[in-house]
């Protein structure tokens, strides 16, 4: 179980930039992927992110919660809108 979540994302980030060092296309193809799901549409980034922040609890992903509370906060989110997803 992670308890340090800014320390744990530090840790996915490097991973993925490892990933893309070594199969650049996929990642180039992920990143793709997650900018264009997380950007201003019917729903705005940040409800987006929040809503991928919930299903990364609800899977019990860690990395997916680490990373998606720095997105959902890097798009305006607040405290209380972090737990209350």
């Amino acid at each position: 179980m992670v308890t340090n979540y800014p320390e744990h994302d530090r840790h996915v980030r490097k991973m993925m930039g490892d990933l893309g060092k070594e199969d650049p296309k996929v990642m180039s193809a992920f990143m793709q992927l997650h900018a264009a799901g997380s950007s201003d549409s019917a729903l705005s980034a940040k409800m987006k992110e929040l809503i991928a922040l919930a299903i990364g609890v609800t899977v019990r992903c860690d990395g997916c919660i680490a990373f998606h509370v720095k997105d959902a906060l890097k798009a305006g989110a607040s405290h209380d809108e972090i737990v209350d997803a």
